[in-house]
């Protein structure tokens, strides 16, 4: 019953401190004429919109359901208002189904004239959506190609950000194992003036990039969990949930 469009209940934690019920609201609902691009987004939110909001950004060819009911329940416990999408091209947000077939190699070499949109188009989506939501900044989590989407975010509309979380994710820099399609952020990560949580598994191949986003980033707490790979495995969902709630609510402290 967990994802189902316009449910309503009640979910138990899997884990953690609190001894009760994560009562949310799921609403499954699509947005239109989002962002620069006008695409339409399917998004959903959970729990107590007068909580923090964090945005959860997925990766490339991935859903919002890859956010499991599970984790967003233990963030939702944790006092946050969840809310989580499909970027274009994924689950049932726009699809650009006539758009020209790009060329990878050039893309990877840097040469984007091929390509349909970038990932600052899709930054700029993301930002469109908490206009159509009516959220002046939010706390952004994303994972893998979704963390490289919130960076963009920060670089680019930092007054949109409260807080980052970049989970399996990188800078971009080809020097530790890149590609470079999306561009070195690292110079640019570099001035960002936000908090920053860094989170990526040991047995990730792609963890130097996790390590290189945290050298970047001023400030940034970097957490690695051994065992961890590319994903978000069930048996860390309160603990990484535990890190991002402690995040979030340090930053909404008045300064």
């Amino acid at each position: 019953m967990l994802d189902f469009p316009g449910e309503i209940g009640a979910v138990p934690i899997v884990s953690g401190t609190a001894a009760k019920l994560a009562f949310r609201i799921v609403r499954e609902e699509t947005a239109v004429n989002v962002g620069p691009s006008c695409i339409s987004m399917t998004y959903e939110s959970f729990g107590d919109p007068a909580d923090p909001p964090v945005l959860l950004i997925m990766g490339g060819n991935a859903q919002m359901i890859h956010w499991p009911a599970g984790f967003c329940s233990e963030l939702i416990a944790r006092g946050l208002h969840v809310i989580r999408f499909d970027n274009r091209d994924a689950g049932r947000s726009t699809h650009f189904r006539d758009a020209a077939e790009p060329d990878f190699l050039a893309a990877y070499a840097g040469d984007f004239s091929s390509v349909s949109y970038t990932l600052a188009d899709m930054a700029d989506d993301t930002v469109g959506l908490l206009d159509v939501l009516g959220i002046g900044s939010a706390h952004l989590v994303g994972q893998s190609m979704g963390g490289m989407i919130a960076q963009a975010i920060a670089i680019e509309h930092p007054a949109r950000v409260r807080s980052l979380t970049s989970i399996s994710s990188n800078t971009g820099d080809p020097t530790v194992g890149q590609v470079p399609a999306y561009g070195d952020r690292t110079e640019k990560l570099r001035q960002l003036r936000v908090p920053t949580l860094v989170m990526h598994g040991a047995a990730d191949p792609s963890i130097e990039g996790g390590r290189a986003t945290a050298a970047a980033i001023p400030d940034s707490k970097l957490v690695i969990f051994e065992g961890m790979g590319h994903n978000l495995p069930r048996e860390l969902w309160s603990t990484i949930a535990g890190h991002i709630a402690e995040l979030v609510h340090s930053a909404e402290k008045p300064t």
